[in-house]
């Protein structure tokens, strides 16, 4: 899908910001609501589209319309494997490649913003032995977050 600047933001405060909401979390500053309202579209390996999944991404659209008064965060990740600059490329193309699905269901591109994280920030630490993290870090995050 075509992509173009307006979907990303500054990727160093967006790191920044990621690294302050984590310690949050870490230290129970963040409500147990604001976690509740993260959905994961997982993909398959090297791949930006979006197979399957109808219910999550309905169950997203649904959430995110009934909050208007929030903003919506798309993260795209990815596994360990390749280069940093092939991985953030691909992590971002999932970020879109989700934020298209969401806008044909309704939901105003402008109250969505997309992050490529890459490799940078794994749901599970890399087990050298098998694949199962690898799965898990293939990932969109569809964060709901107050606004700022």
């Amino acid at each position: 899908m075509p992509w173009n600047e307006q979907d990303f933001i500054d990727i160093g405060n967006r790191v920044a910001q990621l690294e302050r909401q984590r310690q949050e979390m870490l230290s129970g500053l963040k409500s147990a609501s604001e976690e509740i309202n993260c959905f994961r579209v997982y993909f398959d390996s090297g791949c930006d589209e979006v197979r399957g999944q109808r219910d999550l991404l309905d169950r997203a659209v649904t959430a995110i319309l009934e909050t208007a008064d929030r903003d919506v965060v798309i993260t795209g990740h990815t596994d360990r494997h390749g280069g940093y600059h092939d991985n953030m490329a691909l992590a971002a193309k999932r970020a879109i490649s989700v934020k298209h699905l969401l806008v044909i269901r309704g939901v105003p591109p402008d109250r969505i913003e997309c992050v490529s994280a890459g490799f940078t920030d794994p749901r599970l630490s890399s087990d050298p032995s098998g694949d199962a993290a690898d799965i898990m870090n293939r990932r969109v995050e569809i964060s709901i977050s107050a606004r700022r």
